[in-house]
């Protein structure tokens, strides 16, 4: 374990915002975090948590210890005819454990390729793309408890999902950080289609490559790669124009306020939840009011996706929040609608 003092993390958050660690650490191995808990601990430092930096909001200045977490390897528990079951240490890059799996015959999270971030981040956020979240193929998780440094085993019942939420954004929140996470994968054939854009490109991907279309033989692989195109189509790469993907949540709301908007927007997008409430697409309401393209104060809205906003002159937290603050404002002003951020903010 070696801790720095006044390191810049600019480069390790996806945003590209000036940010200075007061503290900084790799974690490495378990042994790391305990040591670098004790520290802090006998120091009275607070602590501050960073996998792949790409879904976060740091202050200029982070008055605490941050802990990067490095945590790598990848342990197959159980392998039968039907399904796998692996664990996943909490530094392992998303997408890549995509990839692997597809590469195993293992199948679940297909439709979350290429979504940015370390597998620790996945379960605080349960991050879901085209139909599917993260809890589908989720079974536990283990965690360190920051002040007692005991190991507890979270269940799925236990980690409390729902929509871009879990227990670690409510009563956990900064009590527990994720070391590893235990993911079951099924190895039959299916394939998720929900999204008729995500089977559009399926077969619009597979009539330019294989000739005539059999959605009967569509396999994770094809999911995978659609869900592949669509997101690079759409989505600004990082290391090119900074941003956290998407930075507002799809608002969930009741049947009569989409009956409402309805009265203004016949074309409302909207896609269902339950039978009392529907999900309408951040993006397309911020679109629908004209910011999509739009450059604020330096912070620009991605002409190819409303939901996104980019940073290319590598600003501050605090400039990009003020933007998306005109776009929150704008929304509920025409709307009614509230729109949460997705990224954390960290200071």
């Amino acid at each position: 374990m070696h801790i720095q003092e006044q390191v810049n993390i600019q480069p390790f958050v996806t945003l590209a915002v000036p940010a200075v660690a007061k503290f900084y650490c790799e974690i490495h191995s378990q042994q790391d975090l305990l040591e670098a808990l004790r520290w802090a601990q006998a120091k009275g430092e607070r602590l501050v948590v960073l996998g792949g930096g790409s879904n976060v909001l740091p202050d200029d200045f982070i008055n605490a210890l941050v802990l990067h977490i490095k945590l790598l390897g990848k342990e197959v528990l159980q392998n039968t005819d039907t399904q796998a079951e692996v664990q996943f240490g909490a530094g392992e890059e998303w997408h890549e454990l995509v990839m692997w799996a597809l590469g195993n015959g293992f199948y679940g999270v297909e439709n979350l390729a290429l979504i940015p971030g370390t597998v620790g981040a996945a379960p605080i956020q349960n991050i879901g793309a085209y139909g599917v979240e993260l809890e589908r193929c989720f079974k536990s998780l283990t965690a360190i408890n920051r002040d007692t440094l005991q190991e507890k085993i979270f269940t799925k019942a236990e980690c409390d999902f729902g929509y871009r939420d879990s227990v670690f954004k409510k009563i956990a929140k900064d009590k527990y950080i994720i070391t590893q996470v235990t993911l079951v994968f099924n190895k039959t054939i299916s394939a998720a289609l929900d999204y008729p854009a995500l089977l559009g490109t399926v077969e619009q991907l597979w009539q330019h490559s294989r000739g005539p279309f059999k959605p009967e033989l569509i396999t994770p692989l094809d999911v995978a790669n659609a869900v592949i195109y669509l997101r690079q189509s759409k989505l600004p790469d990082p290391q090119q124009l900074p941003n956290v993907g998407s930075f507002f949540k799809n608002p969930v709301v009741a049947n009569a306020k989409v009956e409402e908007l309805k009265q203004r927007w016949p074309d409302i997008v909207v896609f269902n939840v339950d039978e009392n409430t529907k999900k309408i697409p951040a993006g397309w309401l911020i679109d629908k009011l004209g910011w999509k393209g739009k450059e604020v104060n330096g912070v620009t809205v991605h002409k190819q996706q409303a939901l996104v906003l980019t940073n290319p002159n590598k600003l501050s937290t605090a400039c990009v929040l003020a933007t998306a603050s005109a776009i929150q404002a704008s929304v509920l002003q025409y709307s009614g609608i509230a729109l949460e951020i997705e990224p954390q903010c960290i200071g």
